[in-house]
């Protein structure tokens, strides 16, 4: 079954079919996840909830994506099963990550023979000081509090519990999934093939999901790293994951073993790149999103950067006001004559709104 955005055919209608609300692919599609086709947002889902009436069936096939999405997704069926009707949510392959948060909005989840469930942490990308780090490390254990706590109130387990599976990336068959208590019922049809994601990124996916990753081209990344995770443990053997930024799949040699690279590094070396430029220089809020909420690489976004106007931090953009800065070489006064290639004004649209809205933070 296809989920596909076309240029066409967008927002939350297209996720209806056949009456049924197919979640499909990536949770919050864009940004980070571009290299995908298929995928969904919380908006997009809303948007397919205001057009449907009485019970629902959602269909859910995907290996994760922005947990922020998730959350809102899961609050929005939970607002629809008391207002509206009731609300099944049936695991067609896999719901990891991001996706098992949101199906726990549903009043019954079903899992049919070899559907798949995954739990695990939260993690972000910090670029700044030490006590930048130590800032992010408690956002995130409040963030794995919250995700815990809607696991806990779907299976009866404590939260407590809950936070020690997800520490141990738990993969959950149907049937484990169920006496768990994350789902309740068991679907009658087979699982379909599991949703085409980078399983790579994750530390115990199982190895048909690793396999199946390869074989769409995605290759192993992996990075030596010292550290002390959450549950005390130190680790010091080699650990897969993902690089954190990504802008096309690169495909792994057919028969050599993947390189190991040092992919934080170079991730935090573009970063540091942009914040650094001679162009963020009055531009901060504009570069800091650029260069954490975008894989532009540093000589688009130095060129972006050029065409920004300064702003005071204080100052909350306006989309039209920069695209006319845009045109008329970063100078906001002459009036917008010219025009912005629709890129370029896509990307100044999602600058200007995260920087109005750390702002207004």
């Amino acid at each position: 079954m296809a989920n596909e955005l076309t240029e066409t055919d967008s927002g939350g209608a297209r996720l209806i079919i056949g009456g049924e609300l197919v979640l499909y692919g990536v949770v919050g599609l864009g940004g980070f996840w571009a290299m995908y086709e298929d995928g969904f947002s919380a908006s997009d889902v809303i948007d397919a909830l205001s057009e449907m009436e009485g019970d629902i069936t959602i269909r859910v096939n995907s290996g994760g994506g922005l947990v922020d999405d998730g959350v809102a997704i899961y609050n929005s069926l939970k607002r629809y099963s008391e207002n509206n009707g009731k609300v099944t949510a049936i695991v067609d392959g896999i719901a990891a990550s991001a996706a098992s948060v949101l199906i726990m909005g549903a009043t019954d989840i079903l899992m049919p023979t070899g559907s798949t469930m995954m739990i695990h942490e939260g993690s972000m990308l910090t670029y700044g000081t030490k006590d930048d780090h130590e800032k992010s490390v408690i956002e995130l254990d409040h963030f794995d509090d919250q995700i815990a706590s809607i696991y806990a109130e779907r299976s009866g387990k404590s939260v407590k519990e809950m936070r020690r599976l997800m520490s141990e990336e738990t993969w959950l068959s149907g049937e484990e999934a169920i006496e768990l208590g994350m789902a309740n019922k068991k679907g009658k049809a087979k699982a379909h093939k599991p949703a085409p994601f980078n399983y790579l990124m994750y530390h115990n996916a199982p190895k048909p999901f690793q396999m199946m990753a390869r074989k769409l081209g995605f290759a192993d990344m992996k990075i030596k790293r010292k550290e002390t995770m959450m549950t005390g443990k130190p680790k010091t053997e080699e650990e897969t994951v993902a690089a954190p930024v990504v802008t096309e799949p690169v495909a792994a040699p057919p028969v050599q073993e993947p390189e190991t690279v040092d992919v934080a590094a170079a991730t935090l070396g573009r970063v540091k790149a942009i914040l650094e430029c001679d162009e963020a220089k009055g531009r901060e809020d504009q570069a800091r999103v650029i260069a954490l909420d975008t894989d532009l690489p540093l000589a688009q976004a130095k060129a972006l950067l050029s065409k920004s106007p300064k702003v005071e931090a204080t100052q909350a953009g306006d989309k039209s006001f920069y695209a006319a800065a845009a045109a008329h070489g970063g100078d906001p006064k002459v009036p917008h004559a010219g025009t912005v290639d629709q890129s370029t004004q896509l990307t100044w649209d999602k600058i200007v709104d995260k920087v109005n809205r750390r702002i207004a933070h």
